[in-house]
């Protein structure tokens, strides 16, 4: 017998040895851990109120997770909020924030992007947000503090803020 071989076959039919099988295995396993990766970084959306809710006021939260797990808070919408000056109180603060310890993050900084046509950069405001994640991360409560110079002069005070995670595919 040579070496790898079990024996010999029929005509049309072939032995596999102990190196083929090996490979059809890796492979297969392999296949299933490329297929499992791209599920453990995504990205969530909670949607809620200013708490007590006027005119319909509210936040969106993007989260990125991984392996179920808030990692960092990549977008905070406010919207309609009302800032107490002449300002428009929707915006979105476009600075991530990372999830630390008991799940909190905490953020501050000027609302909008450069270059972004939709939400430009709004110096003449600045926003602190504070939050956590709480019941196994499937919902964020916080605070949200818009303060104006300027022209936009004025400061919404602490304003609380609570957030439900949104279903999938919204």
């Amino acid at each position: 017998m040579d070496h790898g071989t079990l024996g010999t076959a029929a005509p049309g039919f072939r032995i596999y040895t102990f190196g083929d099988t090996m490979k059809r295995t890796l492979l297969i396993l392999i296949a299933f851990l490329v297929l499992g990766l791209p599920g453990t970084a995504l990205a969530r959306l909670y949607t809620g109120p200013i708490v007590p809710q006027v005119n319909d006021d509210g936040v969106e939260i993007t989260v990125k997770v991984k392996q179920g797990h808030p990692r960092r808070v990549t977008s905070f919408e406010f919207h309609n909020v009302p800032t107490g000056s002449p300002c428009n109180g929707s915006n979105i603060f476009f600075h991530a924030m990372k999830v630390g310890h008991g799940l909190r993050f905490h953020g501050s900084g000027h609302p909008g992007r450069a270059g972004n046509t939709e939400w430009p950069p709004t110096p003449s405001l600045t926003v602190t947000i504070h939050g956590r994640f709480i019941k196994h991360a499937r919902k964020v409560v916080g605070t949200l503090r818009i303060h104006g110079s300027g022209g936009c002069s004025g400061d919404t005070g602490s304003l609380a803020f609570s957030a439900k995670r949104a279903p999938p595919g919204t």
